[in-house]
């Protein structure tokens, strides 16, 4: 069985505690891979998250306007999630990440997105990440990873601000996910099984003449085809 994408659903929520993600009840299915993307401002902390899921990477993303500075007025943060189905999943109509006040002054994005076919056991080979500012030029790297299990997924994820409101992801991937709103909160990936070897997925870019700064993360997705390898995913978070 190979990777396939199934869904994505997203919920922008500001100055309030919310529900980040509904997701229909007939898109799930016992052993699909839910990737979830939780992006919020300042002044927060996620206070409780649903049962069974695991934090995959946590980062901070830098102030726009001096490279370097982590300003707590204009900061947003980005964590992903991860879990793996069963049957329990494919009857919740939602799932919840309690923020510790109100959503703040850049409110709060969730994008869940559902994968098939994905190795249960090892869902990951391996994963990446950019931490990107500069106030001159709109073109950010994704992530450069290197990919040892054949018919493995790429999933790209961006969160961050840039002085426009056009963005878009590296050439040769699918967007799924693109919630309107003052974090910019995107995911994709890559639609079709990579070669394996050093991958570099390219640039995510905004309307040229606009600054951009943000959190960018490359994850592999191992396939139940395709041999085991010991998972090596990335987890950081960047502190002020």
């Amino acid at each position: 069985m190979s990777i396939s994408f199934i869904n994505s659903n997203f919920s922008f929520n500001n100055n309030t505690i919310p529900d980040f993600v509904t997701i229909n009840t007939n898109s799930i299915s016992a052993n699909d891979l839910l990737i979830a993307l939780i992006s919020y401002g300042t002044p927060n902390s996620i206070s409780s998250m649903p049962s069974n899921w695991n934090l995959l990477s946590g980062s901070m993303i830098p102030d726009p306007a001096i490279s370097g500075v982590y300003s707590d007025i204009y900061q947003n943060y980005q964590n992903i999630y991860y879990k793996i189905a069963t049957s329990a999943d494919s009857l919740s109509s939602s799932y919840t990440w309690a923020l510790s006040v109100q959503a703040g002054y850049h409110g709060a994005v969730g994008i869940l997105s559902i994968y098939r076919g994905v190795n249960t056991t090892n869902p990951f080979s391996t994963s990446a990440i950019n931490i990107y500012h500069d106030g001159n030029n709109p073109t950010m790297s994704a992530a450069t990873v290197n990919i040892s299990n054949s018919n493995s997924w790429i999933i790209l994820t961006y969160t961050g601000r840039s002085g426009s409101d056009t963005f878009n992801q590296p050439a040769g991937y699918t967007l799924r996910s693109s919630p309107g709103s003052t974090i910019q909160c995107q995911l994709a990936d890559s639609n079709i099984a990579v070669n394996t070897g050093i991958v570099s997925p390219g640039n995510w870019s905004a309307t040229p003449g606009n600054f951009a700064c943000g959190v960018l993360v490359t994850i592999s997705l191992n396939s139940i085809l395709g041999r085991t390898f010991k998972r090596g995913f990335l987890r950081a978070r960047l502190k002020q």
